[in-house]
């Protein structure tokens, strides 16, 4: 993403609302650590006190980061709007693979597996 994604015109003009830091995760290991940074790419968007609002995992092209940005900012398919969905919904596969994915991309992988095991049983 370094190479393609983030030089990328649309994303730089994009990325001008937000405040942006980069770490070499595997340089800063305590604080990919504190936010359970175990794949790369990783983009983490944060509230100011610091708070986990989403991530992003993996390459996306320039379009499909902004528009995982936006959704993200917009509480679309956050850890908390698919805990929310669940719970309107508690039967649906998609929603529980979904959060089980959240939790195993935040290092969480207790949370991961209870999500992917009831997933095994809904799809049963």
């Amino acid at each position: 993403m370094a190479d393609t994604t983030l030089p990328d015109s649309y994303v730089q003009k994009f990325l001008n609302n937000f405040e942006i830091g980069k770490i070499n995760a595997e340089v800063d290991t305590m604080t990919a650590a504190r936010f359970g940074v175990r794949s790369f790419p990783t983009v983490l968007m944060l509230k100011p006190n610091g708070m986990e609002i989403d991530r992003i995992v993996g390459y996306l092209p320039p379009v499909e980061f902004v528009t995982a940005i936006v959704n993200a900012m917009s509480g679309i398919g956050t850890l908390d709007d698919l805990l929310n969905r669940l719970a309107r919904k508690p039967k649906d596969v998609e929603i529980t693979y979904e959060i089980g994915q959240k939790y195993r991309w935040r290092g969480d992988y207790d949370k991961a597996a209870a999500y992917f095991q009831e997933v095994m049983m809904l799809g049963c």
